[in-house]
């Protein structure tokens, strides 16, 4: 079984309808019995509160349904995070958010964390998960 963490972006992307290879992946994935996805709580605050606070139902719907999925991969205590991710961020030039996915995703033993960022990006500065993007021109496939 594979566990894979999508990040912010990409979910943001795939709940919006947008990116024809963000959509294809994720479906794939959905289909893929060997996948499981693990989320947590930074992931739900990064997402979730704008599409509520602005009434954009499906949008709000598609998270809902998404974080239903992954409830059993949540952390226990995301409090616990917080020296680690601010090491990484540290030592990797991240971002608070981008650090704590980071830190979440390897404590959740996620096997990659999977962005619609561009390589290149800080993200791919990590060692501590392997991070792949679904941009046009890079391996996106899910074998």
């Amino acid at each position: 079984m594979r566990r894979i963490y999508l990040d912010a972006s990409l979910l943001i992307c795939l709940a919006r309808g947008k990116g024809r290879e963000a959509r294809k992946l994720f479906e794939e994935l959905l289909d893929n019995p060997e996948v499981e996805f693990a989320a947590s709580d930074f992931l739900k605050l990064e997402t979730l509160p704008k599409a509520v606070f602005n009434r954009q139902d499906e949008e709000a719907e598609f998270y809902t349904e998404f974080f239903e999925q992954v409830v059993a991969h949540h952390l226990e205590d995301p409090g616990s995070i917080l020296k680690p991710a601010l090491e990484e961020a540290c030592h990797c030039g991240l971002s608070a958010m981008d650090a704590l996915h980071v830190v979440a995703a390897k404590a959740l033993e996620a096997d990659e964390l999977l962005t619609g960022e561009k390589p290149g990006r800080p993200l791919f500065r990590t060692k501590l998960v392997r991070v792949r993007s679904i941009r046009p021109g890079e391996d996106a496939s899910v074998s």
